[in-house]
């Protein structure tokens, strides 16, 4: 009896030892499924997503629905050799940790993913068109030094990536691999014997060094050449050549400020403007009011409607001569008691000197907007038709918050985007 006592403890420990270990700083409960032939997913209650097995993995939906719930992290483990296509696409993980086993990353493996730091393991060999495509948190990117393709669109529009070096173990760069709107220095290694075309139209990209023995055309991939000056060695040109490096310079604009009575800015106002280089505009207040960013064009189209849509996001000056004029863009809101019940909103957006088609108001009684309600009002495009009264239904003895949002027929709000709802801490409201 004690030998059996004996022999089944052992065995307890060792069905223990089999089972999936969580990765480090892993814990709680696991779902599990297959994602190849010889490979699993397990998931775990921190949002750790961890693969294991050897070979291929391959997508499937259980995969594909569990990439796109919870998943903080990915962890690929030592075994697995290459990423199917379309395998991570969509996936909510801003982490993705990749073995140094893996010598192939599949199409679109990543693409539309929320990785924000992609480092590739030197034994990847192969990485397919669009792999990282349209990853708009990606920033920075170190690719392996036995790659010897960059592949078609493999980072297109992933706009956020600011510097791209291209390993010497890099032979053919291919269409629109280069195609990242606000890169500000690519480095193209020294294997490199082709390039494709790329409508790179970076008006960030201030610094290019080719180690390669090709010219680098600026032309050809249509990057800026008369509002930014480019220089080798003192020089201006638009051709960066072999074993050569280029320095670009933006053209500079005044900034000029109109309609700011009774307005307090908070932190510096720029004064000056550089072609294609974000400037960081101040966050702006006025009593009564709600503040929606800046307006801006040149002198000569003061009245125009084109927008600054974030306060650290600057025109890129196109063809622009002049100053650039900047108005702030404000929405005058009044929150008053109806009746016991109700709450009454009214909103004022003819201020706000931009075309809109609609504004809208939600509302909750937490602070974090959890469990929020909307409403939403078109406008006229007329001054009378810009205001808007909102009637909202209230208990006593509550507190409610209110963000406010601007909407046109081509862009609408996206419900679960917190980031487009303008805040302000005195749009709270206590039900007496």
């Amino acid at each position: 009896m004690h030998m059996k006592h004996i022999f089944l403890t052992a065995l307890f420990f060792l069905c223990l030892t089999l089972l999936p270990a969580p990765p480090v700083g892993a814990a709680g409960g696991v779902e599990t499924g297959t994602c190849g032939e010889t490979a699993q997913w397990f998931m775990y209650d921190d949002g750790t997503m961890v693969i294991r097995g050897t070979g291929e993995i391959g997508t499937s939906e259980r995969l594909v629905r569990a990439s796109k719930e919870d998943v903080k992290r990915v962890v690929v483990e030592g075994g697995i050799t290459s990423i199917a296509a379309w395998t991570f696409y969509g996936c909510s993980a801003s982490e993705v940790i990749l073995p140094y086993s893996l010598t192939n990353i599949g199409s679109a493996a990543f693409g539309e993913s929320k990785i924000t730091e992609l480092s590739m393991p030197d034994s990847v060999v192969s990485v397919g068109g669009s792999a990282f495509a349209n990853c708009d948190d990606l920033e920075k990117v170190r690719l392996s030094q036995n790659l010897k393709i960059m592949s078609e669109g493999v980072f297109k529009d992933s706009d956020s990536i600011q510097e791209l070096i291209i390993p010497d173990s890099v032979e053919e760069i291919c269409k629109d691999a280069l195609e990242i709107r606000f890169l500000k220095k690519l480095v193209i290694g020294r294997g490199v014997r082709s390039i494709g075309r790329s409508y790179m139209d970076a008006v960030s990209l201030r610094e290019i060094q080719n180690y390669s023995s090709l010219d680098f055309r600026l032309k050809e991939f249509k990057i800026e050449t008369d509002l930014i000056t480019w220089k080798v060695d003192g020089v201006k040109t638009d051709v960066v050549g072999a074993g050569k490096t280029a320095f670009g310079k933006g053209k500079k604009y005044k900034i000029v400020y109109k309609y700011m009575k009774g307005v307090t800015c908070q932190g510096k106002r720029p004064k000056t403007y550089e072609y294609g280089i974000s400037a960081t505009m101040p966050a702006a207040k006025k009593k009564g009011y709600v503040f929606f960013g800046w307006n801006w064009n040149e002198k000569r189209f003061a009245k125009s409607t084109t927008w600054i849509e974030s306060r650290n996001y600057a025109p890129d000056g196109g063809n622009h001569t002049g100053a650039i004029v900047v108005m702030p863009r404000f929405v005058k809101v009044s929150i008053k008691k109806k009746s016991k019940n109700c709450i009454t909103i009214t909103t004022d957006a003819s201020e706000t000197r931009c075309i809109l088609d609609g504004i809208g108001v939600r509302y909750s009684t937490e602070p974090t907007m959890r469990n929020c309600k909307k409403k939403q009002k078109y406008l006229s495009g007329k001054p009378k038709g810009y205001k808007k009264k909102f009637t909202i239904k209230a208990k006593k003895g509550k507190t409610y918050y209110f963000q406010f949002t601007l909407y046109d027929d081509k862009y609408v709000n996206n419900e679960n985007d917190s980031s487009d709802w303008c805040w302000s801490k005195s749009k709270v409201f206590k039900m007496g």
